[in-house]
């Protein structure tokens, strides 16, 4: 290897002192040849090989290695042959003696002559590339993989980013019509991949046949569609790229959010953010080049698209229409009726004969069935027997005064009482759930356990105006003429009460009540000792001993008369059931009696206690289910103490205690 300084000198004496090239062979030791190379180059040019020699080994298999690269692009990345394998194969297949090392290097030459090159792009102004990406988020407390929808505006580098449960096609379009709105106009054209949502079908010749959803769409918003070679992701590179920056900016760290649109409010304010930012290669914001894009734009629509998949069902026997392998309720009266099932990104709607008679929240799950509980109400009020067991008012969160309002309904008047009650919960049909609970709380602490008196209060709640049964609208019940009570009778039940000055007589009428008074002075009502005589003849105990406490309520509260027997005849029903528990406890003699909430279930585990407790309501005895009750006596105890506790069963149940010898009590 000659040096630099050896090339300059032989060159300043060729060149400039015109020594020949003999001489200078000669006067510096060697060869014309390199003279003649020093002449060409000013330094040494280093070692020069115009193509690789051939390998005699590998030669003959070049073909065959070609063949099988040219194969590999074919297959899945993952299950190419890499060098060694084909290394491998050469010596195990055809008889290759050469080393590895002239098949690596082949190989390494050949992929490398096999790999694509670009060309840069400039874009102009007033188009977009769509796609979708996919990441995890924490949506509503739960870990979830959701999907992206993204549009790029490659003029200006504008973004728009949407988050979706599921990749659609109502999200798909839902994403243009939210984009759009976000730009404030419509691209030109939009350039896709060949995705399901937008392509049905290529044909020959590359045509592309349009799904129906997005052939609506571009027929809705006017903007042409270019599509890339498929698997050629780099043909709308710019969406990809952004796929990957919002995927790697904002949502890194997972995103936490409640709900996905909160998410989406969250990206929509990155978006807009970014606008701000100066590019590499520019030296202008993003916003300020989106001015180009914007004045290109296509003008938007007056509405814009319904983004909505729609599909033609039927309403099953159950009221359910189904979308998607969900189910859907709908009301009961379009049962077995053709309807449209128009499923949103968020709802689904269920439309017959132009009207939207359902809508509820949109399942991504699958199997699944979707109730309205006020759907099933009027079919309900009918068969009233199914409303322990009715599926779609399994989750139906009530407050606890409904609850005890079904109770008392039904224990005053059996069936017919199980079927006002839903008459009472048909009421949320036209009014909210809070004000009829509201209505039904107040007729409880009145007393009125009925649905007339339900609706009553509701509707005197809504109007702002005292609540008054108008008997009009009620022509069943008997006409009656009640005058309006003075609180100050109700003194006359109280003994030793103060009768006010200057009231020389008091007369109710149509209460069959008189009393007489003395101006300014004490009086205590003789017929009070007769009034406790006759309840205690007739067994009314609580009569007696609560119709004085009644009568100063009643008057704080100015209630009639027969709301005033109404509240005694409730306290005394109440008294005498417990005082009847009281009794069948006392007549089974049992050795110990303790209430399950006090019970300590901890201390039996083998003690199923969710059995115990369904046992307890006694549900089983309604629906006419049989129990049997196994377990070993007690030293000393007798079965057949049992039978006073069984009195409590409704008629047509019976009760047999059977001991170990076969003996039946």
């Amino acid at each position: 290897m000659f040096t630099v300084e050896l090339y300059a000198r032989v060159r300043r004496a060729v060149m400039a002192e015109g020594l020949s090239r003999r001489e200078a062979a000669r006067r510096f030791g060697v060869h014309r040849n390199t003279i003649t190379k020093m002449l060409q180059y000013s330094v040494p040019p280093g070692y020069r090989r115009r193509e690789r020699p051939i390998s005699k080994k590998l030669g003959p298999y070049m073909a065959w290695i070609d063949k099988v690269l040219a194969d590999d692009r074919l297959v899945h990345a993952k299950q190419r042959h890499t060098a060694q394998r084909i290394f491998e194969r050469l010596r195990d297949e055809e008889g290759f003696s050469g080393g590895y090392t002239i098949v690596r290097e082949y190989v390494a030459q050949a992929q490398l002559r096999s790999r694509e090159m670009f060309i840069p792009l400039s874009h102009r102004p007033g188009n977009a590339q769509a796609d979708f990406g996919e990441a995890d988020a924490y949506i509503a407390g739960r870990k979830v993989r959701f999907h992206y929808f993204c549009m790029d505006l490659p003029h200006s580098d504008g973004c728009f980013v949407k988050a979706y449960p599921a990749e659609t096609a109502e999200a798909f379009c839902d994403g243009h019509v939210a984009a759009f709105a976000f730009f404030g106009g419509v691209p030109q054209s939009i350039l896709y991949d060949n995705t399901r949502l937008a392509v049905a079908r290529i044909v020959k010749g590359g045509e592309r046949l349009r799904s129906q959803m997005f052939a609506e769409l571009q027929s809705h918003y006017l903007f042409a569609d270019r599509f890339g070679r498929p698997g050629k992701g780099n043909d709308k590179g710019k969406v990809e790229g952004l796929v990957g920056y919002v995927r790697r900016n904002f949502m890194t760290p997972l995103p936490v959010a409640e709900s996905f649109e909160a998410l989406n409010a969250r990206f929509l304010d990155a978006c807009t953010k970014r606008r701000r930012a100066i590019l590499r290669g520019q030296s202008t914001p993003i916003g300020e080049r989106m001015q180009a894009d914007m004045a290109a734009f296509l003008p938007a629509p007056p509405a814009p698209y319904d983004a909505c998949h729609k599909v033609a069902t039927r309403v099953s026997s159950m009221a359910l229409v189904r979308y998607r392998n969900n189910d859907y309720s709908v009301p009961m009266r379009f049962g077995h009726r053709e309807v449209l099932a128009k499923g949103y990104v968020d709802r689904v709607e269920i439309v017959c004969g132009g009207e939207t008679i359902a809508v509820h929240a949109r399942s991504y799950g699958k199997a699944e069935f979707i109730y309205n509980p006020l759907h099933y109400l009027a079919l309900l009020e009918h068969k009233s027997r199914a409303l322990d067991q009715a599926a779609p008012l399994d989750d139906w969160r009530l407050a606890d005064c409904v609850h005890r309002l079904r109770r008392l309904m039904e224990a005053r008047m059996g069936n017919s009482g199980r079927r006002e009650f839903i008459q009472v919960l048909r009421l949320m049909e036209d009014f909210h759930q809070h004000q009829v609970e509201q209505a039904v709380a107040e007729a409880l602490r009145l007393g009125a356990i009925s649905f007339d008196a339900v609706k009553m209060l509701l509707l005197a709640r809504l109007e702002n105006r005292p609540a008054r049964l108008d008997l009009t609208f009620y022509p069943y019940l008997p006409a009656a003429t009640v005058g309006a009570t003075d609180p100050r009778a109700y003194l006359g039940l109280v003994a030793g009460a103060s009768v006010i000055a200057g009231v020389s007589g008091l007369e109710r009428g149509g209460a069959g009540m008189t009393i007489s008074h003395e101006p300014g002075s004490q009086t205590i009502v003789a017929p009070q000792v007769l009034l406790g005589n006759h309840l205690k003849a007739l067994k009314l105990p609580t009569f007696a001993r609560e119709y004085e406490k009644v009568a100063l309520e009643s008057a704080q509260d100015r209630a009639d008369y027969p709301r005033y027997l109404l509240r005694l005849c409730e306290l005394e029903r109440i008294d005498r059931e417990r005082r009847n528990v009281e009794r069948r406890i006392r007549l089974a003699r049992f050795t110990q009696v303790k209430s399950l909430d006090t019970f300590d279930f901890t201390a039996q585990p083998s003690l199923n206690k969710p059995l115990v407790l369904e046992l307890a309501r006694c549900e089983w005895i309604e629906k006419r289910q049989n129990c049997i009750a196994l377990g070993a006596k007690r030293n000393g105890e007798d079965p057949r103490r049992a039978r006073p506790g069984a009195r409590r069963l409704p008629e047509g149940v019976q009760r047999r205690v059977h001991d170990r010898r076969g003996s039946c009590a």
